[in-house]
């Protein structure tokens, strides 16, 4: 475990910035009920370098490293959550800017459609491979995602379609509601036109399709007489009528 320790803040020490590490400091001092003599020692450093901090530009890599460490060994938990923390929020930064460049370069003025689909598969591959990060960057994505396809308009390029799994779960609720009600009424049977007047993958519209249609037949195939089904998917009319046979009557089959 001290191997551990030592690995971790070797590996992570130089990833925190100055303002981290005077917080990890803190942090270590209030744990040490307020004594800063006794942080410092934990730590292996003069009372006079945390004086120094105030002035200086950065902090020493040594300096963090041994921190980071006595914080670990002191609340192992509470130092790897805050590792976690920062961590990913520097990851968002980087993606972000990735995210920035690739739709900066796809707007430029003048462009080859078949580069602007080349940088397109790349930002909507980086949604996708960083999914749960996206989530922390939701309005800017969507802004650029949108963009993004209504320059693909201009261009008359086809853009990929964009999977179902970038959708967040709360806004997939929000929008659920409306996909049932506009599959049901629907008289185009076109998946992929329902789904970009929504603002949704086509997928999605495929699966509330296949679902309400799968319930519906499912509900009518018991019922005897004539039944008049709800226009759901493919290309049935609005108003096709299907006839069902009443169920055999199958009670005596098992009685002895």
């Amino acid at each position: 475990m001290v191997e551990c320790m030592a690995y971790i803040a070797e590996k992570y020490a130089p990833l925190l910035s100055k303002d981290d590490v005077i917080e990890l400091f803190q942090r270590l001092q209030r744990l040490c009920r307020g004594n800063l003599s006794e942080a410092c020692r934990r730590c292996g450093i003069q009372r006079k370098t945390t004086y120094d901090w105030m002035r200086a530009k950065s902090i020493k890599l040594s300096t963090k490293k041994k921190i980071l460490k006595a914080m670990i060994e002191t609340n192992t938990e509470q130092t790897i959550n805050f590792l976690l923390s920062r961590s990913k929020e520097i990851t968002v930064e980087l993606l972000s800017t990735y995210l920035s460049y690739l739709y900066s370069e796809a707007m430029k003025e003048i462009i080859d459609p078949q580069y602007f689909l080349r940088i397109v598969k790349k930002f909507e591959k980086t949604k996708s491979d960083y999914v749960g990060l996206i989530w922390e960057l939701e309005e800017e994505v969507e802004e650029m995602t949108y963009n993004l396809r209504e320059r693909a308009r201009d261009l008359k390029v086809s853009l990929p379609e964009e999977p179902i799994d970038t959708i967040r779960s709360t806004h997939l609720l929000e929008i659920l509601p409306s996909v049932i009600y506009c599959v049901t009424r629907d008289i185009t049977g076109d998946p992929a036109k329902l789904a970009s007047s929504l603002g949704v993958p086509k997928m999605l519209v495929q699966v509330v399709s296949g679902a309400i249609a799968t319930t519906l037949e499912t509900q009518h195939t018991v019922e005897a007489g004539k039944v008049n089904l709800p226009f759901v998917m493919g290309n049935r009319s609005p108003t096709t009528v299907t006839e069902y046979t009443s169920p055999p009557d199958i009670s005596n089959q098992w009685s002895t």
